[in-house]
């Protein structure tokens, strides 16, 4: 069947792969995660310190914020 999710034969046939000089990722997109990651996660400490330690008052939607953290 023609078309569709799979190439044509021919088409894969012309395709080989590169084992002298493959083509590799960097590393900008993993070190962007993971500085966003730690600074939601120290969003979310300050804002429960805040809540718990100040206020003492904690309220459902900080369990959602933690749910959704954690999630």
């Amino acid at each position: 069947m023609p078309g569709g999710l799979h190439p044509p034969l021919s088409v894969l046939g012309t395709w080989t792969p590169n084992y002298v000089d493959p083509q590799t990722r960097n590393w900008t997109f993993p070190a962007l995660l993971i500085v966003l990651y730690i600074l939601a996660f120290a969003a979310v400490f300050l804002r429960l310190i805040a809540r718990l330690v100040y206020m003492r008052n904690a309220g459902i939607d900080d369990v959602f914020i933690v749910l959704a953290l954690v999630n």
